[in-house]
């Protein structure tokens, strides 16, 4: 809860929860901000299960099986949402759309997510979800590429 009733969710983005894992990211340090920000927040946080397994997926490739395995289990905290038909068919639109060459899939797809839900602000380092007319936080925190490339 907020002084103005119900806490608005927040979305994490993959590149959030992977800079909190890396010491070598860095946005390492603004990361562990950015999540304690959020925790003396109270902030209501939620994510996908396409961002929970490209974060694995990255976490399992560069810091190995036990930084992967113990990431899933920080997750208990996270309101998990899985992919709608109608969410995949959203997705399907926004890559075919003007922004859609610069996105990830799962960036579209987080995108979709986030309209279903009327969420409005993302916590993210990959400056995309700004192309999308997301808001970021933190709102200076912001790199120019995408996970994975």
């Amino acid at each position: 809860m907020t002084a103005n009733g119900p806490a608005r969710f927040l979305f994490v983005d993959t590149s959030a929860f992977y800079a909190r894992l890396d010491p070598s990211d860095q946005y390492h340090q603004k990361a562990i901000n950015g999540f304690v920000e959020l925790a003396n927040r109270r902030a209501a946080l939620i994510t996908t299960n396409l961002v929970v397994a490209e974060t694995h997926q990255l976490a399992y490739q560069r810091l190995g099986f036990p930084a992967a395995r113990d990431w899933l289990t920080l997750l208990g905290g996270f309101n998990l949402r899985f992919q709608t038909e109608e969410e995949h068919r959203r997705t399907e639109q926004i890559l075919t759309s003007p922004i859609g060459p610069h996105l990830s899939y799962v960036d579209a797809a987080s995108m979709a997510a986030m309209e279903a839900r009327a969420v409005s602000t993302v916590f993210s380092f990959d400056g995309d979800f700004a192309l999308g007319g997301f808001e970021l936080f933190p709102g200076d925190f912001v790199r120019p590429y995408r996970i994975g490339r």
